[in-house]
């Protein structure tokens, strides 16, 4: 029952000009004042020109505009956040949307549209693209588009060939509903599992890694079961989940209704 408004702050104290702001209102007349919500490090030569944000499963995705103010550069990175207002970026600032190699029509910047398009098993995102630099007044700019497989904009995989592990916060389980996973797994030797664990971090009997039915093959809506019996059936309403990964990576994960009801 509120909008967001995301924008460049009026005020802003340091050296770096270009941040991401937003305002909140309940009626689009009255709305807050701009409150900071993303800031370069004082030692970034970047700065944040701009986001256009987008929901996505349970959570806000910002496509935040990084611009380097040296080389008038400007490529997108991921932001994220659970209400709008609190948002985390990935450590190693890895580019969401890269600019083209030298000499492309989209080399200088890219800005991307605020919501991508589903079709089929595809995300579509629109973006506009210059030539060159944010210099340069004679800029040839074009609108493009870069796809991504659903849901799998960020996933978790293990450092090497050995078994990497994902441990969730508690979750309550649905009183009817499987547990999906979305997942890419190796066809050479990559398997997913999973196990319950309780809020003292005890696995729950009957739900441990060596119960589980393990996922050998890729898929965007994995059952996860334990000898045939689904996370609904577990003694616990409350639960942690420890995903075991080897060869695999994990997108996102959901409770849904059998498909049989």
């Amino acid at each position: 029952d509120r909008w967001l408004l995301f924008c460049r702050p009026r005020a802003y104290a340091g050296d770096h000009k270009r941040r991401v702001s937003v305002q909140t209102s309940s009626d689009l007349l009255l709305w807050t004042h701009e409150r900071t919500i993303l800031v370069p490090t004082e030692t970034e030569k970047q700065e944040f020109y701009g986001m256009t944000v987008f929901r996505l499963g349970d959570l806000f995705w910002g496509m935040l505009q990084v611009y380097d103010r040296g080389t008038g550069f400007m490529h997108s990175e991921f932001a994220w956040s659970g209400d709008g207002e609190h948002w985390s970026q990935v450590p190693t600032h890895h580019a969401a949307l890269e600019r083209g190699a030298e000499g492309d029509w989209d080399h200088g910047m890219v800005i991307a549209a605020e919501t991508p398009v589903e079709h089929g098993d595809e995300l579509r995102f629109y973006y506009g693209g210059s030539a060159s630099d944010h210099n340069d007044l004679d800029n040839q700019r074009a609108i493009g588009m870069a796809t991504a497989e659903r849901n799998r904009l960020v996933g978790l995989r293990p450092s090497s060939e050995a078994p990497g592990y994902v441990l969730t916060r508690p979750l309550l389980i649905p009183p009817i509903g499987d547990l999906m996973v979305n997942t890419v797994v190796s066809e050479s030797g990559g398997v997913l599992r999973a196990e319950l664990r309780d809020d003292d971090n005890h696995v729950i009997e009957g739900y441990s890694l060596e119960d589980c039915d393990p996922i050998s093959h890729s898929g965007y809506a994995q059952p996860i079961t334990w000898q045939g019996q689904s996370i609904d059936n577990s003694p616990s309403p409350e639960v942690r989940i420890r995903f075991e990964l080897t060869k695999a990576q994990v997108f996102a994960f959901d409770f849904t209704k059998p498909v049989s009801e």
